[in-house]
């Protein structure tokens, strides 16, 4: 699940946070498709509109910061950009 979240190894740190992201979509019963291709499109704009999606809005809002964060510093050199 990490791989398909942009990350090119399984970390401690990825896996969490992949657990983090499934149990607020099940505790707020979104639409996984939905969710998911939100995501994709992280690096051009603000997850804001998933923000309605969830009903912890501000658990939610933490993160799509802390994936950002992990990803760039995992990345290997490759240059991340996700809108915060």
């Amino acid at each position: 699940m990490t791989a398909k979240l942009g990350f090119a190894e399984s970390t401690r740190s990825g896996m969490q946070l992949v657990r983090e992201l499934l149990e607020q979509m099940q505790q707020s019963g979104v639409d996984y498709t939905r969710v998911f291709r939100g995501l994709a499109g992280i690096e051009r704009d603000t997850p804001a509109a998933l923000r309605d999606e969830f009903v912890e809005r501000e658990r939610f809002d933490r993160w799509p910061r802390d994936y950002c964060s992990l990803l760039a510093s995992t990345a290997g050199g490759i240059q991340v950009s996700c809108s915060s």
